[in-house]
Formats: C-alpha cells, structure tokens, sequence
C-alpha cells in the first residue's frame, strides 16, 4: 500500500505541473460524474486547440463514475461521437460490470472494465506500467468482432482519471462491479 502511495505521489509531483498546461480532453461523462477514462479513437489534429483537434471522423470512448472507491454507485460506459454518444451501458448495484488488473509482461499492464449489453460482450482495456493507450474490443460469442485502439500519447489521445487508480485495487470492494478475469483473448498475448 505504501509504494502504491508513493508511486502515485510520484506520479502526480511529475505530470501534475504538465497536465495543468495542457487542455483538458473531451469527455461524455455527465456533471456530477468522475472521468475514469476519456480515450479518442480516432485521428487527432496536433495543430488545433480544443474540440476541433479531435475531427467527426474519430469517436470518444468514456467511463464515468458516480461516487469513489467503495461508495461507488453509478459506472457509465458511453460510446460515439463528441458530444453524441451512441453506446451506453450502466453498472449498478444490481447490473455490474467486470472488472481485472493484472500483468501482461514484466512492464506492462492492462486494466479492464467489460459488460455485455445484447449479445456482445464489450472490453474497456487500459494499458499500464510502460504499456500506453487504450483499446475497445467487441466480442459476439467467442468472435472478435471489432477492436478499436487510441494513440499512445498521454493526456491527448487518452486521460485516465485520478479516481481510476483507486478503482482498479483489488482490495476495494466496488459496488457497481464485480472482479473477474477476462473470458475472452485479446490477440496481444
């Protein structure tokens, strides 16, 4: 728990001061909500400022969180084009979503939030430690149907909430969600 701490001090004392220059991402998340994750699967414009640096060609992905840690009482996966999602699925008490951290390699990572919303089963997968960028992958059965993948940059094609760290640690018990190891391979490893 100490070196959790430490590392996430850590953490904050070395891109805190460059996370408060840059722009915030976009995000659908909804007031009153906590941004777990915010990731652009699309092209980015590294020329514009805003918005506009994140062209209708590509979409947003987002998790939000009502609550914190164990008083966590709303997850919310939203899908689609800025301001319009056209994917969304809610975790509550009673309809949780899954959800893993574990190692890939001796330096990399990955976090996931899944659900199943009709017959697909939806893969929210974050990569940790040295590993970068965030990934969707939609399943119908044991059939890999899409994957979608941000970029790698940090804070520009993807933001993970500070609320995200906490999620994660296996030893909260998390109202809306349930551990679980992923059923399904995502073709990294």
């Amino acid at each position: 728990m100490m070196m959790r701490l430490i590392h996430i001090f850590a953490l904050l004392a070395f891109y805190g001061p460059l996370a408060q220059a840059e722009e915030s991402m976009p995000t659908h998340c909804r007031t009153g909500e906590i941004a777990l994750l915010d990731a652009w699967m699309g092209p980015i414009d590294d020329a514009e400022q805003g918005d506009e640096r994140y062209p209708a060609s590509g979409k947003l992905l987002s998790l939000c969180a009502e609550g914190q840690g164990e008083s966590t009482t709303k997850l919310a996966f939203r899908y689609g084009q800025l301001k319009r999602p056209e994917i969304e699925a809610i975790a509550t008490p009673h309809s949780k979503f899954r959800i893993y951290s574990g190692s890939t390699t001796p330096h990399t990572g990955e976090e996931v939030v899944s659900f199943n919303k009709g017959s697909l089963t939806y893969y929210v997968v974050v990569a940790t430690g040295q590993g970068h960028g965030a990934s969707l992958f939609i399943f119908k059965g044991n059939r890999k149907i899409r994957s979608m993948h941000s970029a790698f940059e940090e804070g520009v094609a993807y933001q993970r909430g500070a609320a995200a760290y906490d999620f994660f640690d296996r030893r909260n018990r998390i109202p809306v969600a349930v551990w679980a190891k992923p059923q399904h391979r995502f073709g990294w490893y």
